[in-house]
């Protein structure tokens, strides 16, 4: 929760949106690479770092915006206006429901050395066909 406050505290983001993404018909006119030009390098850094955000969010608690993470991330290496815009709906979305997410707990502890030896006998175990 204080990661995506936080998060939208650095982007900007005041306001929540009910979809991580856009519902969208059909295509406009918008949609064409001309009325959405390259951003800036500064603005291309934040699309990456906001991008990045929410990556992160996704991987560690947030499932529910892997698809929007998924389309944002395919504009990584030359992003358009669109997608800056685009980048800030899941942030709003995440706004809103902050509170939201997987929480991982566990009552045992576990050591690195019980946990590098039950992964590495699961790997056995396919292996065999078991």
């Amino acid at each position: 929760e204080k990661y995506i406050i936080d998060a939208c505290r650095s982007f900007d983001v005041t306001h929540d949106a009910p979809t991580p993404i856009a519902v969208v018909n059909e295509p406009s006119s918008e949609d064409t690479a001309d009325a959405s030009p390259f951003l800036p390098k500064a603005e291309a850094s934040k699309f990456r770092s906001l991008t990045g955000t929410l990556l992160f969010a996704y991987n560690s608690c947030r499932p529910d915006i892997a698809f929007a993470v998924e389309l944002l991330a395919r504009a990584m290496s030359q992003p358009m206006e669109k997608d800056l815009l685009a980048a800030k709906r899941p942030l709003s979305y995440l706004f809103g429901t902050a509170r939201h997410g997987i929480v991982y707990h566990s009552d045992e502890v576990v050591t690195s050395n019980e946990l590098f030896h039950n992964i590495a006998l699961g790997l056995a175990s396919d292996r065999l066909g078991a």
